[in-house]
């Protein structure tokens, strides 16, 4: 799906509301055969398994802002 994937990546450089975009792969390096644009791009690489699908999506929406606290 190169091309959902690069539509995706202009629709967040035109910068006209924020978009987030996350790439998910099945295989670690096989990304940068295919696609070199995106070197530098966190893969998120679930080995082709469902455990994994979960895993890597868990990982992607960890939000980096501070959580609320029951305080």
């Amino acid at each position: 799906m190169p091309f959902e994937l690069g539509l995706s990546v202009a629709w967040e450089k035109m910068g006209r509301r924020e978009h987030l975009w996350y790439v998910f792969e099945a295989k670690n390096r096989r990304l940068e055969k295919s696609l070199s644009d995106l070197n530098g791009t966190d893969t998120y690489i679930h080995d082709g398994r469902v455990a994994g699908v979960f895993r890597e999506l868990c990982n992607a929406f960890v939000s980096p802002d501070p959580q609320p606290s029951s305080k």
